[in-house]
């Protein structure tokens, strides 16, 4: 009986040690678990980090392929357009080349130059060229023509001075009068009398003409006496008469001249309404006192 018992306790003591042990070592096995599941957990979530900063970090530094597409052209599209990197220039024979806003700056597109200048051809039909305008047309800075020129209307640049001179012997006399010597200017003096005489000589300026000013030239050496002088027009229609510019010779001196620009010059000849001539009246029958010529300045803008 003793026996039986006995076998009976080791039995129970045998079995519940087993259920201790393997509690016990349930413990332990939980244990492990748990901490192979927090390091895993760290290590992914780890992973997880590194793994969405080098995709951001990426993102900054590369653009996707269809993005590049976009951009950039594949290198055998520019072979296609270009010629191989052997043939193009240096950078230095560029740099040499005119840029491409420097081009924008001094040369027109091919569409604006159409739509702004004609065509060779269009010009051609338009224009003389340079050697047929030369046989046709004078330079601006002068040349010669050869054969005749007609001209509906001429002008000069500018209005152009001209003088015209009536000496002594192109007046009329009225009375006694005489030829001064060569040797003293060929003149011409009142011979005779006492009582003063006139010479009168006309005179014919272009229509248009604007007469500036009257020289009297003289020769007197009497010392009291002098010889006056003027420009007159009269009127066609009325035969009214205006003195343009009177003058007066100086009493001594010898050879000399005096010039008016008054009181109505500058005038403006008008050959339609007017006609034009000019007196001496001398007062002293002496070859000391007589008239050598008279001048007449006038500027015209047409030949």
């Amino acid at each position: 009986m003793a026996s039986k018992s006995s076998k009976k306790v080791i039995i129970i003591i045998s079995i519940l040690a087993g259920l201790i042990c393997a509690f016990y070592l349930g413990i332990i096995i939980n244990a492990s678990l748990n901490d192979t599941t927090i390091e895993y957990e760290q290590t992914a979530s780890l992973q997880t980090q590194n793994n969405s900063s080098a995709a951001k970090q990426t993102k900054k530094t590369y653009q996707t392929k269809a993005q590049a597409n976009n951009l950039f052209y594949k290198r055998s599209y520019i072979d296609h357009l270009y010629k191989r990197y052997s043939t193009f220039m240096s950078d230095s024979a560029a740099i040499k080349s005119i840029s491409k806003t420097e081009a924008e700056h001094t040369y027109l597109t091919q569409s604006a130059a159409a739509s702004t200048f004609e065509s060779k051809s269009d010009a051609i039909s338009t224009f003389e060229s340079k050697s047929d305008a030369a046989k046709l047309y004078l330079s601006k800075s002068g040349g010669t023509l050869s054969g005749a020129l007609t001209a509906p209307v001429y002008n000069y640049s500018s209005p152009k001075t001209e003088t015209i001179t009536i000496s002594a012997h192109g007046f009329t006399e009225q009375g006694e009068f005489k030829r001064a010597s060569e040797e003293n200017g060929a003149g011409l003096y009142m011979g005779s009398g006492s009582i003063s005489s006139v010479v009168s000589a006309s005179i014919s300026l272009p229509d248009g003409a604007i007469v500036t000013a009257i020289r009297f030239y003289y020769f007197n050496t009497t010392k009291s006496k002098n010889l006056s002088a003027g420009f007159y027009r009269t009127s066609k229609a009325s035969i009214k008469t205006d003195i343009l510019a009177p003058l007066m010779s100086k009493t001594d001196g010898g050879a000399g001249y005096v010039e008016s620009t008054g009181p109505i010059l500058p005038v403006t000849i008008d050959n339609d309404k007017y006609y034009y001539w000019l007196d001496v009246m001398m007062s002293k029958s002496s070859a000391a006192l007589y008239l050598r010529a008279m001048e007449v300045k006038y500027t015209v803008t047409t030949p």
